[in-house]
């Protein structure tokens, strides 16, 4: 038996949440049991959150990309699944994550296909295998798609109540479950197309909605009623689907309105002047560039933080007008300038001291840990000890400073006529020109200019 502690991982994934494979209880156990037999000193860490996910996403799988980054860590020595599909049914995804597990010295071990990878033969099967998981759930994914639309055609509804089109709801008619209308709804989504119809507003007939009815619908419930094909009886290739509310006319008149009153946002503007360089002033992260045309043709360029409408982890949900930083800075160049060249230690400066010392923390930590396994001598453990305390004492020093960045090169660029020279440029030099001189911006919460870190 190997005395070595074997840092062991449990993979255990299912792809349906009600299907009757094997369910993550049993391939845990399995994986234990494995492990008990062949180890005696072991620990186990456990990734098991990938709960009803398909296994032909990884980016899908956030427990799997935690138990990916762990190994290149150098966290865990061996992976322990119950099938080979269980980690990968993309063969060119399987290839790769075993590449990267090999490549960290990190084994895979399935408990239900013994498989000797360690000679070429062994490697051969395990990616046929690999292979074959892919074919079966190609398979399966025709075969669902092509059940799912003979039932469409039929009319069977196999709509959740989450994904049922406001207005609507599930009957079993002639022993076939379809969609109907709801009665009790039926006045609320006539009364807001016609609502619609007459003043064109969306936000606004979702307040007349909530107000009249005493509801609490969001705004995307008049974007679903404008733009969701249930509506007049449609399913993809089924025109007579569902009972309609309106005909395919109205419905393409809703449209037309929807469009006509449809604000013109896009990303794909060439020339932000300060993309990627704005923090957001609660969360610190980078702000997105976005344009908006107005009713006169002028496009606004604006930043935004998208944390709070993606995730919820900030608050901030104003707009940093473009215009009102290019003036600031035309007008405040030199004396940010002069702030900045009077800083003994920048705020990122301290941000990389911090980095700094959690890094060499780590690397003393798996020092200590390699010289208590045996894997390296005395001598070299004294050494690079000694060369990481080193290290550590000058990150956490109160009274080391960094120097100060020699920032000549670009208060030079600021001559007597600047400004003018400037003003002649078009948007792509004016981005370029900036981009060249400033390495971030921060902001108060009134979204005024706080700090300007040049390069």
């Amino acid at each position: 038996m190997n005395k070595t502690v074997v840092r062991c991982a449990i993979y255990p994934r299912k792809s349906k949440q009600n299907d009757k494979s094997e369910s993550m209880d049993v391939q845990i156990q399995m994986c234990e049991d494995y492990i008990k037999q062949n180890y005696e000193n072991y620990t186990i860490k456990l990734y098991d959150k990938d709960y009803g996910v398909t296994g032909h996403s990884i980016k899908a799988r956030k427990d799997f990309q935690r138990m990916m980054k762990d190994i290149k860590n150098g966290e865990i020595d061996i992976v322990v699944i119950q099938r080979y599909d269980r980690i990968a049914r993309n063969t060119r995804d399987f290839c790769n994550l075993y590449h990267d597990m090999e490549k960290s010295g990190c084994n895979l071990v399935s408990v239900s296909q013994m498989i000797d990878t360690s000679t070429p033969y062994g490697k051969k099967f395990m990616y046929d295998l690999a292979s074959t998981a892919e074919l079966e759930w190609a398979l399966n994914s025709e075969r669902h798609k092509d059940v799912n639309k003979y039932a469409r055609m039929r009319g069977k509804c196999n709509l959740s109540p989450y994904a049922m089109p406001f207005g609507y709801k599930a009957e079993v008619i002639d022993g076939v479950r379809r969609m109907v209308i709801d009665k009790e709804k039926e006045a609320i989504v006539r009364d807001a197309i016609d609502h619609y119809r007459k003043y064109q507003v969306k936000q606004g007939t979702t307040r007349y909605i909530n107000e009249k009815y005493n509801l609490q619908l969001s705004h995307s419930f008049m974007q679903r009623l404008t733009s969701c094909e249930f509506y007049y009886g449609k399913y993809r290739e089924n025109e007579n689907y569902c009972e309609p509310y309106i005909t395919k006319e109205e419905f393409l008149e809703l449209q037309r309105i929807s469009k006509s009153k449809m604000k013109s946002y896009t990303r794909d503007e060439k020339y932000f002047f300060f993309t990627g360089l704005l923090k957001c002033p609660e969360c610190g992260r980078r702000l997105e560039s976005q344009s908006q045309v107005q009713p006169s043709g002028w496009r606004y360029h604006y930043y935004r933080c998208y944390a709070p409408y993606r995730t919820g982890a900030c608050n901030f949900r104003g707009n940093i007008n473009e215009r009102y930083i290019e003036s600031y800075l035309l007008d405040h160049i030199e004396d940010e300038l002069t702030k900045y060249e009077n800083s003994a230690t920048t705020s990122m400066e301290k941000e990389n001291k911090i980095v700094d010392f959690e890094k060499y923390k780590k690397e003393m930590d798996r020092l200590t840990n390699a010289y208590i396994k045996g894997r390296i001598d005395e001598s070299y453990y004294d050494d690079e000890y000694a060369r990481l305390k080193a290290l550590i004492d000058e990150a956490t020093s109160e009274e080391s400073e960094y120097p100060k960045k020699d920032i000549n090169s670009v208060k030079k660029l600021f001559g007597e006529n600047w400004k003018s020279a400037y003003l002649l440029l078009d948007r792509q030099n004016r981005k370029a020109f900036w981009q060249s001189i400033i390495e971030s911006i921060e902001f108060n919460e009134d979204k005024t200019v706080k700090n300007v870190y040049f390069l």
